[in-house]
């Protein structure tokens, strides 16, 4: 398994600066929220904190995380022929809403492991993508295909550390 870094031609292609460190915002300094990350992109701001571990998120923090999502299972048929498709370790027992933050970091580096013309054209079809939960044994046969995308977890909260979470592949497993 590869760790990507998102390209700095397609953070260009869709109107970011590379990202970069910048001091919090006032208001957002000292106490219980020391620490943010302010990423500055062209016409907005995005903030970050640290991981921790669930117990330590501070509770103004903690409200913004999702919750109370567990879904019974679904079978939603077979992932489009025409789009990425990003597979998720249903052996792992996570979350939906677990299962979804991974899914959502399987695709922005799907995206940034793209070419310019690669994520274009993407985004030319409203980023369209199929997400499937599957066994174990598929999982590693998708993490095996050349270009997958495998997003990792550091473990700070259902799982453990260094679980491959999902699976994202530009196409579906022929």
């Amino acid at each position: 398994m590869s760790m990507l870094q998102p390209s700095p031609n397609v953070l260009n292609a869709f109107g970011l600066r590379d990202p970069h460190l910048s001091p919090a915002p006032r208001g957002w300094g000292g106490g219980v929220l020391a620490g943010p990350i302010v990423l500055t992109p062209v016409a907005d701001r995005a903030r970050a904190f640290a991981p921790s571990a669930v117990g330590e998120v501070d509770p103004l923090i903690g409200k913004l995380q999702i919750g109370h999502t567990d879904l019974a299972y679904d079978e939603p048929g077979a992932p489009l022929g025409d789009a990425p498709v990003i597979y998720v370790d249903r052996s792992l027992d996570m979350s939906a809403g677990k299962a979804a933050a991974q899914v959502g970091h399987g695709s922005m580096m799907l995206a940034a492991a793209m070419s310019v013309g690669e994520a274009r054209a993407w985004a030319g079809t409203g980023f369209k993508l199929s997400v499937r939960e599957v066994s174990g044994e598929d999982f590693r046969t998708a993490c095996a295909q050349d270009g997958a995308v495998i997003i990792v977890d550091a473990g700070f909260t259902e799982i453990a550390p260094d679980s491959a979470t999902v699976c994202a592949l530009r196409r579906l497993i022929a």
